[in-house]
Order: C-alpha cells, then structure tokens, then sequence
C-alpha cells in the first residue's frame, strides 16, 4: 500500500510559513535591549538635578545610556545612567538601521515600543543620586559595570530616579 505524503507536505508549508513570519516579525519590531537597571522600589531620599545631552551606545543586545554634561566641544563630565526597572530599552529593529537614523529610545512598561519618551542626543534632564554608598547603589553600579563597563568610559555612575527623566525645556 502507498503512504500519503500530502500531510507531511503541509506539515513542512506550515513550519516554513512560521518561520517566514518570524523572521519578518524579528526585522520589523524593535527588541528589548538589556540595560543596567535597579528596582525602583528601592529609590529613598533626595537626589540631585541634572541635566545633559543623552547618548546611546549599543552592541547587540546590550544598551548603555549615558549623559554627557558640557558643551559639544567641551564635554568634560560623562555620567552612566542606571535607570529604574520601570523603563525599557528597545534596540532598533533591522530595518531602522538600514534607514541611517535609527531611533533609539527609552520607553515605558509597555512590552512594544511606542512613542519615545526621550531619544539619544537630546538635551534631557533627571534627578540622580551616585551609585556607591548602600546595597542598592552597589548592585546598581554592579550592573553597570557587567552590561557597559567595556563599553562606555564614564567619569562616574548614578541612579536615575523613576519618573524623572525627561526632555529638558
């Protein structure tokens, strides 16, 4: 007796259309990037305002945010930005970098990416404190150190405070 193929045949159509769309999918979305984060549960006490020129530094999935205080011809102070678990980080999908003005952002909870909060080379403003001094300071810079340490050369390491990253007015 003869086997049937046709289900196998449609078996492998399905599997390479799921394959199809999950390539199309990768190319278009913007993914989350892992960033240094801290629980913003942990934020106490006052911080200290600042306010600066964000930039961005990626490779792979890795996002490091800093923000660079000083003109443009004179930027003499680096700060690396620990954010709060309350923000995302998405790297640019494929076809945005193809574009030559991919827009890298930081957005709230929300797991796809909306509209930017705030993008890189933007003058923007935060309330921060150091990275040293408690536990959770210390897990901070700690993160810092794993994720972008070999990546961005800063003068020193703080926590964002939740909620206070903004464009600066």
């Amino acid at each position: 007796m003869r086997e049937r193929r046709w289900p196998r045949v449609v078996a492998w159509v399905l599997l390479g259309l799921v394959v199809a769309s999950g390539v199309i999918v990768f190319a278009i979305a913007k993914r989350p990037a892992t960033s240094p984060r801290y629980p913003a549960e942990a934020w106490t006490g006052q911080g200290t305002a600042v306010t600066g020129r964000l930039t961005e530094v990626d490779q792979g999935s890795a996002m490091c945010w800093t923000m660079t205080q000083g003109s443009v011809f004179d930027a003499d102070f680096v700060l690396g930005l620990v954010l709060p678990d309350t923000y995302r980080s998405f790297a640019p999908a494929l076809i945005d970098r193809g574009s030559g003005d991919p827009v890298s952002f930081i957005s709230t909870t929300s797991l796809w990416a909306g509209a930017p909060i705030v993008t890189s080379l933007n003058e923007v403003s935060a309330v921060v404190q150091l990275a040293q001094g408690s536990d959770w300071h210390d897990d901070a810079a700690a993160e810092w150190d794993k994720y972008c340490g070999e990546l961005a050369k800063v003068n020193t390491v703080v926590v964002v405070k939740p909620d206070s990253l903004a464009v600066s007015e």
